[in-house]
Formats: structure tokens, sequence, C-alpha cells
């Protein structure tokens, strides 16, 4: 009797100590960077931004709290596109903000991945070291370089958001599938789970999504030039306040 206790005592113990190790665990965060949002900044100096509203299908699909796109034209007539989304809070039964790149929503869309590498790099966005994807991407005779990265929780993503890669590039038999099923089957979305998981941030939660681009035309560097540049003067790190998102409603209004 008294070892039949022990086992229901041992196992409830068990059952409380699975139950609150997510919440240990993804606490042991690095604290010696602050916690962030970016701000977009829309008054560039010999640039005209031109805001894009994105259309009722794909707000709905991103189920973010704020989202800013549109184009910068320079004064020689230079584009470049810039887009930024936000959820402030997790959101029950929505597909994750991180899954809309431009590997799957723009492959979708028609264009395809120009396999120029790097695929990763990383840069400094006012002050805070980012991993950015790179990607060249194609649409007949135009080319479009980008950039696009994350935050979760308030600090830039720890990994890679590849996940849609391999099949962007053609390599996988579930190219553009979509459903459960693709994605039990894609070997990244484990793989993007279990580096969550060692890197003791969540998936899930308040999130930023950034991209920016511009057409290549017959020099890649330029365009790359163009980028770095812009990476400088749109955005500015704001602190991250989970249980204020009223502070952060408008970015025009300062």
């Amino acid at each position: 009797m008294r070892f039949k206790n022990l086992s229901i005592y041992g196992m409830a113990l068990l059952v409380v100590a699975l139950w609150q190790f997510p919440g240990v665990w993804y606490a042991g965060v690095d604290e010696t960077t602050d916690f962030v949002w970016f701000r977009e900044q829309f008054d560039i100096e010999g640039w005209t931004f031109d805001e894009r509203p994105v259309s009722d299908g794909a707000e709905e699909q991103l189920a973010a709290d704020l989202i800013s796109n549109g184009e910068f034209v320079s004064d020689e007539g230079h584009l470049v596109r810039v887009f930024s989304a936000k959820r402030f809070y997790e959101k029950k039964n929505a597909i994750g903000l991180l899954t809309h790149t431009p590997d799957n929503c723009w492959s979708i869309a028609g264009m395809r991945v120009v396999p120029v590498k790097p695929y990763v790099i990383t840069k400094e966005v006012d002050g805070i070291e980012m991993m950015l994807e790179r990607r060249v991407f194609s649409a007949g005779n135009a080319r479009e370089l980008v950039y696009f990265g994350a935050t979760v929780g308030g600090k830039p993503l720890p990994y890679r958001m590849d996940v849609h890669l391999n099949a962007a590039l053609g390599n996988t038999v579930t190219e553009h599938r979509s459903g459960p099923l693709s994605r039990l089957v894609n070997p990244r979305v484990w793989g993007w789970a279990f580096e969550s998981f060692q890197n003791r941030t969540r998936l899930a939660g308040p999130q930023q999504f950034i991209r920016i681009s511009t057409p290549v035309t017959d020099d890649i560097k330029e365009a790359e030039r163009r980028l770095n540049f812009f990476l400088e003067k749109w955005l500015v790190s704001t602190p991250y306040i989970p249980d204020d998102a009223m502070s952060m409603s408008d970015a025009r209004t300062e």
C-alpha cells in the first residue's frame, strides 16, 4: 500500500515537473542584451515612401496586429520594398507568423529562388545583431534581392528561417504542398523545433517579421549596398514591452 502511494506521489511530481519545465527552460534566455521591437522609419532623405496595404486575404493569413508594407523610391528612381509585421501576443489556432517567408509565399506566387549564395548573413540593425536570410528571386527577366529575419519575445531569432528553402529551390517532392502532411514530412520543421528548444527561444509568442528587397539590375553588389544602406535607415530599435501593445500601435506619430 505504501509503495502504491509512493508511486502515485512520484507520478504526480513527474507530471508537475513536466508541466513546469517549459517555463523554466525558456526562461533561461540571454539577459545581456535589451529586449526590443523594431520601429519603421518613413522619412528618409532622398527617398519617398508609398504605402501599399496588403490584401484582405494576406492580412487574414498573417493574423498580425500591426503591418507596414510599401515601397521607397529614390530621386534617381531606385526602388526598395519593405515589409514589417508584428504580433503582440500569441494567437491560438493561428499559423505562425514566421512561416510566411518569401521562400514560401513568393514561390507559391510563381517566383523562383536563384541559387545564389550565401543564403544567410549577419547584419547590425540599429546596433542589434540580426541573422538574416538572403535570397535572389526571379520572375521572368526580373530579379529581386531580399533579406528577411525576425524577433521572438523581444530577441533576434538565433537560428535560421530556412524551413521552406529546399521547397523553393525545388529540392523536395513536397514543393509548395499545403496542410499538416507537408509540414510533418519536412525535416526542417522538426529541426526548427529542436533549434528553438536548444536555443531556449519560443517559436510562439510576440513576434516581428521583417523583409526588405530591391530589384537586381546588372550588378548585385549595387543591390547589396542599397539594402545595407536601408537597414541603417529604415528600422530603429525600441523597448519591447509585452504588456503594453498600445505603445507600438502607431510608429508614424512620433
